[in-house]
């Protein structure tokens, strides 16, 4: 979907002919089979904007018809609707458009907040902040949201003249705004049916400043003065909507990320936006889907921490042992160095769906690891040397460790290699999990029966583990008999 954007105050009949050319430029696109505009939205509707806001709805070939992917059609349309005079675009898709204004309130997924109390300053400074980030790479479709220069029509009462005729302000407020604004003033029921009766003067009587000057307003006495004599009419220009948060004012500059993590990105946004200077009460939010990631994010941390301590808790209550609890722990950041160096070979971001596919692997790491410790007690309480324990230990189960392994990669295999429509969203996870388990399950089964028999020799003496690394074989049990089928 692109949301086609024009100054506030577009006519209707100029944003269709402006969305008619990005829907034929569109219409021609790689891969694009059926293209559907729509400008303007209900007045009662719940998401209404203005007819300055269109959206243009592409509906691409089946997913094994493609030629192209999503970046390069979106890519494609956007370099030929670049050279349109006054019209911003952004692409996003419909139901990805509804979660982002239900969550964040804005349709972008980063969002530069500028705060302050006059509406011409943040104006100012939005339009800045907008020349500064374009040079960022990865930003695309950076435009500043419009609030100003909306034509309006100002009404100023002469509160002397209006005394003269015993006209309250309030009295002829209400009769400029039935007469141009509407109002429902009564109810008639028809079939069980409910219709509101709706007043308002025809559109040739009030669409001039002369006609809405002639509109008579009913005075106590039950004469009728005409607006003009107890107000002053003027066309002016003013903001469109005033955009609040906390009570504070704000002005924002909308844009895309595409090729890069949002991260680095805002830390690259937030040095550039050091070159602007903001007068005092003044200051810089970053919103949008990033807010709301930056929230998951340390959500997603602080569950992740109480998980791993309530595993460490566990892990004691079956082994008995603080050292073989800490050690299956302790191994488990080592397993997931690889999830996160296949997101580098991969060139995937970190987000919320790869840190999902480490808290995944996390578990998968633990039960592993109480698999191959659980045996590795039953061999030790044989009586086997510590080094015959680990290597037995590792060999026989290599191939429950290998089952868990393979389980996992070869369900989330068709998500990591993206392969079917939708696949890309969780792709992320998947590769995390895919490297991770490939690490993790090397590390189970060579290095965690290795750091078994250091943690095990350390009982006897702090500096036994360096003669257990350079001499094989148990001091004591050298002989020790080979444990029963």
């Amino acid at each position: 979907m692109v949301q086609a954007v024009m100054p506030p105050g577009t006519s209707l009949p100029e944003m269709a002919e402006v969305t008619r050319q990005v829907s034929q430029i569109m219409a021609k696109a790689p891969d694009m089979e059926v293209v559907v505009q729509r400008s303007g939205w209900a007045e009662q509707a719940e998401c209404a904007f203005g007819v300055n806001v269109a959206e243009i709805h592409g509906q691409l070939v089946p997913f094994n018809k493609r030629t192209k992917t999503i970046e390069e059609i979106t890519g494609w349309i956007r370099e030929r609707t670049r050279n349109i005079p006054g019209v911003g675009v952004s692409f996003t898709q419909p139901l990805a458009l509804r979660i982002e204004e239900a969550m964040a309130g804005v349709s972008s997924p980063l969002v530069i907040k500028i705060f302050g109390p006059n509406l011409d300053v943040l104006q100012q400074k939005a339009t800045q902040a907008e020349a500064v980030i374009k040079g960022v790479r990865g930003i695309v479709d950076a435009r500043v949201r419009q609030t100003a220069g909306a034509p309006q029509v100002a009404v100023q009462v002469d509160r002397e003249r209006a005394a003269r005729y015993g006209l309250s302000v309030k009295q002829i407020k209400e009769g400029v705004e039935t007469a141009l604004e509407g109002k429902a003033v009564t109810t008639v029921y028809n079939d069980q049916k409910e219709y509101k009766v709706f007043v308002r003067l025809e559109e040739k009587f009030r669409d001039d400043i002369d006609k809405i000057g002639d509109l008579l307003i009913d005075t106590p006495s039950g004469a009728a003065v005409p607006l003009s004599q107890v107000a002053r009419i003027v066309q002016t220009s003013g903001p469109s909507s005033i955009q609040r948060e906390n009570m504070v004012r704000l002005s924002q500059v909308l844009c895309n990320v595409i090729g890069r993590d949002m991260g680095s990105v805002v830390n690259e946004v937030k040095e550039r936006l050091k070159s602007i200077h903001f007068p005092r009460d003044y200051f810089v939010v970053f919103g949008g889907k990033y807010e709301k990631q930056q929230e998951l994010m340390r959500q997603m941390i602080t569950v992740f921490g109480i998980s791993a301590l309530l595993v460490f808790m566990l892990l004691y209550v079956g082994f008995r042992s603080f050292r073989q609890a800490f050690l299956i722990i302790f191994t488990i950041p080592l397993g997931l160095m690889g999830g996160i160096l296949a997101l580098l070979i991969t060139g995937h971001t970190f987000n919320v769906s790869s840190l999902i596919g480490l808290v995944v692997h996390f578990g998968l790491s633990v039960q592993k690891g109480v698999i191959l410790v659980d045996y590795l007690n039953q061999l030790k309480a044989q009586g086997l040397p510590l080094p015959q324990v680990a290597r037995e230990g590792g060999r026989v189960r290599m191939r429950p460790v290998l089952m868990t392994a393979s389980c996992a990669s070869l369900a989330v295999l068709p998500l990591a290699i993206g392969w079917g429509a939708g696949a890309e969203m969780q792709q992320p996870m998947a590769i995390v999990l895919v490297g991770g388990l490939i690490t993790s399950t090397l590390l189970t089964l060579i290095v965690l029966p290795s750091l078994y028999g250091l943690v095990e020799h350390s009982r006897k003496s702090p500096w036994c583990w360096i003669r257990y690394l350079f001499r094989p074989g148990h001091p004591d049990k050298k002989d020790a008999p080979e444990p029963a089928a």
